[in-house]
């Protein structure tokens, strides 16, 4: 009773709109609706709206009293090889995944300057994104440190540790594969950016073959003063 009774005081038809989009034709679509919407009738039992802020000139800001300077460390490249992106894989699961993370680590736990931070590699068809990304009140300390800490990683990543995160790596890539949608998912994202269809299987054997050399080359290439942007 109370599921039918929230239907009937949202799903009403006084608060509902139908959009649709694309190339489609409006007297078919019209027709369409009739058929399909012409009985639904049910008046909405609350007089409660939703309020939205006044937009002005197409654009809304909202400022809000943030203490808080947030920070982008952007390393924008030209487009990677698949090596090379799953060696930018493993290292932003070494800088910035989970709270045993080498940044969370230090500027949290040892330095109390961040409630959090987060780094991602991403491809595209022609670039290549990595990010690291935090707020902080003490924004020149935060950079300083982050800024010193990739130029000099190599001093902190053991071989030893890269060989863990590698059967990380591999053991995040088995459970997001186990049932047919993140298989076919996985394979779909691999086409659109390396276009050409790679399995589960070869990527796995992709990631065991990665060596450490590999990890200082990927990272002076990539990871340099020269591609980083600070925002």
């Amino acid at each position: 009773d109370a599921i039918k009774d929230y239907y009937r005081t949202y799903f009403a038809t006084d608060r509902s709109a139908i959009i649709v989009s694309g190339g489609v034709e409006h007297d078919k679509v019209l027709k369409l609706i009739n058929k399909f919407f012409n009985n639904w009738n049910i008046k909405s039992k609350t007089t409660q709206n939703i309020e939205f802020p006044a937009i002005k000139n197409g654009l809304f800001f909202r400022k809000a009293p943030i203490k808080q300077t947030f920070i982008s460390f952007s390393f924008v490249n030209h487009k990677t090889t698949l090596k090379e992106s799953l060696v930018l894989d493993v290292i932003a699961t070494y800088l910035a995944y989970g709270t045993s993370s080498f940044l969370y680590q230090i500027l949290r736990h040892e330095k109390g300057l961040v409630y959090g931070v987060h780094a991602s590699n991403n491809d595209y068809g022609d670039a290549n994104l990595f990010y690291i990304r935090t707020a902080t009140t003490h924004p020149k300390e935060v950079i300083d440190l982050v800024s010193g800490k990739i130029q000099k990683l190599e001093d902190y990543f053991a071989e030893s540790i890269f060989e863990e995160l590698k059967e990380q790596q591999i053991n995040t890539l088995l459970m997001g594969i186990n049932d047919i949608r993140g298989d076919l998912n996985f394979m779909g994202q691999c086409w659109k950016i390396y276009n050409k269809l790679i399995k589960p299987v070869e990527l796995i054997e992709e990631i065991k073959g990665l060596k450490y050399v590999d990890f200082i080359e990927v990272k002076n290439k990539y990871l340099n003063r020269n591609n980083l942007c600070i925002s």
